[in-house]
């Protein structure tokens, strides 16, 4: 049986090969996204929390800058972690600064970590068709002065963690967070009403 290439005729299709001009023009496509790097890290415990970066922006094999902070403090106990493409981190950051600075003048009172990480949840999700390329992490103390760790998916899925790692290193540092602070706290008396990775 004969091929379509073997029953057409001309130069290119004699050797089998098919002319690029019969597929038409090559589109070339503008992604809005850039990959710059970085992990974030955060660990609650009884009434602490910890949130720690790393502060080099990169992209591929460049490297922009080694001062770039991904940490950001929200209130005097919350603070958000954010690695992705540093654009979407600076763009959350700044909506997530002006909501709470209107919570503040509406409420006269700055709003907790757990209110903080819904409306991070409510920001991420009405841009679910076009999302953030950001990693999201928020550390703080909840209402009860415990230790808490929020982490979201990029389109607002959220849960409440003992201790959770984001970006490009979350891959070898959540295992490790696993094995070592699980077992190392898990003789530890407190209680922090935390789901079933809590370190009670």
């Amino acid at each position: 049986m004969l091929s379509s290439a073997a029953t057409s005729w001309g130069p290119d299709r004699e050797l089998g090969m098919e002319s690029h001009l019969a597929a038409g023009p090559i589109q070339w496509r503008f992604s809005p996204y850039a990959f710059n790097g970085g992990t974030v890290l955060a660990i609650a415990g009884e009434d602490f929390s910890i949130v720690a970066s790393d502060t080099r922006l990169s992209e591929g094999y460049s490297i922009h800058t080694r001062d770039s902070p991904k940490c950001y403090k929200l209130t005097d106990k919350t603070v958000i972690g954010c690695s992705g493409f540093h654009g979407d981190c600076l763009t959350l950051t700044k909506i997530i600064e002006a909501r709470l600075k209107m919570y503040k003048h509406s409420n006269n009172k700055a709003m907790t970590t757990g209110a903080i990480a819904a409306m991070l949840s409510t920001i991420l999700y009405s841009r679910r068709f076009f999302p953030y390329y950001v990693y999201n992490i928020i550390g703080g103390l909840d209402e009860e002065g415990k230790g808490a760790v929020y982490s979201f998916d990029p389109v607002g899925s959220y849960q409440r963690d003992s201790f959770k790692a984001g970006g490009s290193a979350s891959a070898m540092l959540q295992p490790l967070l696993d094995n070592q602070v699980m077992s190392l706290c898990s003789a530890i008396p407190w209680d922090t009403g935390l789901p079933s990775t809590s370190f009670s």
